[in-house]
């Protein structure tokens, strides 16, 4: 069966846009009402617990990619007996991750008082609330989450948008009035677990409606079952390092600061992570094509192609960094207030984390496209625990601004460092390693050249509010953007890389050409 189209494709990506939109400016306007409303100590708690949760959910991280790479054969060969087999096979592993998760966090009962530095609302149980959020998250494992792979598979992940959407903005309309009439955290909270509950029964109905020929019966053979145990188990080692490192940022700093920095520490990192999904909107569009040209090219040609999408990837990370860095300050003050501002140093590294983080993004799309999670998986437990070991170091010596650097240093060493001489180790063979480290030396250093005039310039604007905040967007994209054309024009790259930046408008033009006459 040939599942992929183009349609579809572009459907996923259109509808996964906007429920990407609608879970990003709720829960900005949710977690705006809860600090003016409520009190800054309960966004605290509902960071603290949302990062203990991540960290309990990485199990199901590595075992969900594994898992749908394992259907794509069956189902391109119209194998219905595999995939039966295969669903029953992942829904007993479903049950015992919701099962050993359950049991863990569980455990983690009577240490929650030490997770936090200091006084807590009265009027909030520490167990009973930390009970909901738990709850919240195991019972997705035992209500037909294995159901979801189906969807995601048949390239039908615009159903699972389309419900999500719909279902969240239910969800976040009542949790508006919830908290803003009735101030009620509890009810804030347990309808969280009512989206989760009913956005899994909506997804399994539609999959037994549309493809009632899946259903779970058949065994695999002990051989398979360990490929897959494997898969999953490279694949969660490496998800260990993305999950646990805002995680335990937010566990480190609510333990040793208390939870009106870790809502401090939220607030910004909400910020970072919004801007963070327009970048992770173009690699999730590039990641199938790139595994199509691992599969059909030359290692040497897709160095070649890949150093130039590093090239645009930089440039539009200097221009997201430069407008953090100007942005940053007067935004806040302007959602939260002064009192919740951070100072301009931790501030400033903020920014420093947002770049460096990005700096391996392209080349991690052609790390996963070729397979290579199994050779990494040492290191990324590596990564881990540089990350918590500095985090208990530095949150000691310099307080949130430690935090911050202790996740810079395990990114540069592992994730940007090591991760890479993986990929030219076993992947491109080509010897140029050093040329990859050289151009991000570059592209970092022209960054840093975009910044310094363009935070000076907004330094300058003594417009305050909405108007100046927009006057100083103005000057980040203008003064940045005049830097990296100067800077970034003198390379090999530019002319692949403005090639490449007309065939993708000319596509959009054809394609809108082509709907206007259907």
């Amino acid at each position: 069966m040939k599942i992929a189209s183009a349609k579809k494709t572009m459907r996923g990506a259109v509808f996964g846009i906007i429920n990407k939109v609608v879970i990003i400016i709720m829960p900005f306007i949710l977690r705006t009402i809860i600090i003016h409303r409520i009190g800054t100590d309960y966004a605290g708690l509902n960071s603290l617990f949302t990062s203990i949760l991540r960290v309990l959910n990485m199990a199901e991280l590595g075992f969900a990619s594994a898992a749908a790479f394992s259907l794509y054969k069956p189902a391109a060969e119209d194998d219905t007996e595999k995939i039966c087999a295969l669903l029953s096979f992942y829904r007993k592993i479903y049950y015992a991750v919701g099962g050993v998760m359950l049991v863990i966090g569980l455990c983690l009962l009577p240490f929650l008082d030490h997770l936090i530095k200091g006084s807590y609302p009265d009027d909030i149980n520490l167990q009973i609330l930390y009970i909901i959020y738990l709850v919240d998250s195991a019972s997705s494992y035992f209500l037909f989450s294995y159901k979801n792979l189906i969807l995601n598979v048949y390239q039908r992940v615009d159903i699972i948008s389309i419900i999500s959407t719909i279902l969240h903005m239910a969800v976040y309309l009542v949790q508006v009035v919830v908290l803003y009439v009735f101030r009620a955290y509890y009810a804030f909270v347990i309808l969280d677990v009512v989206y989760t509950v009913f956005n899994n029964l909506f997804v399994a109905r539609y999959v037994s409606k549309h493809y009632p020929q899946f259903q779970c019966r058949g065994t695999l053979s002990s051989e398979e079952k360990k490929d897959i145990i494997k898969n999953s188990y490279g694949m969660l080692l490496f998800r260990i390092c993305n999950v646990t490192r805002n995680s335990l940022d937010t566990v480190f700093i609510s333990a040793y600061i208390g939870l009106t920095a870790a809502t401090i520490y939220g607030n910004y990192y909400y910020i970072f992570a919004g801007v963070a999904s327009i970048q992770t909107i173009i690699r999730e569009s590039m990641k199938g094509g790139i595994g199509n040209r691992i599969a059909t090219q030359t290692p040497e040609k897709n160095h070649e192609e890949m150093m130039t999408f590093i090239y645009l990837y930089a440039w539009l990370s200097g221009i997201c960094t430069v407008c953090l860095l100007c942005l940053y300050q007067p935004f806040v003050q302007i959602w939260v207030g002064k009192d919740l501002m951070l100072n301009e140093p931790t501030m400033i590294m903020f920014c420093a984390y947002f770049y460096i983080a990005t700096m391996g993004s392209i080349r991690f799309l052609y790390h996963q496209s070729a397979g290579l999670f199994w050779v990494k998986r040492y290191w990324t437990l590596a990564e881990a625990g540089i990350n918590l070991l500095c985090n208990w170091l530095f949150v000691q010596w310099w307080g949130m601004f430690g935090v911050i650097t202790a996740t810079i240093v395990s990114l540069l060493i592992i994730d940007f460092g090591y991760s890479t001489t993986i990929v030219y180790d076993y992947y491109f063979k080509n010897g140029k390693i050093k040329e990859y480290f050289l151009k991000h030396g570059l592209y970092l250093i022209y960054t840093f050249l975009g910044c310094a005039p363009a935070y000076f310039a907004c330094k300058w604007i003594p417009v305050g509010g909405i108007p100046g905040l927009v006057i100083r967007l103005v000057v980040c994209l203008v003064i940045s953007n005049a830097v990296f054309f100067v800077c970034y024009s003198r390379h090999a790259e530019f002319q692949p890389a403005k090639q490449l930046a007309f065939k993708v408008l000319g596509m959009v033009k054809k394609k809108r050409v082509k709907n206007s006459t259907d």
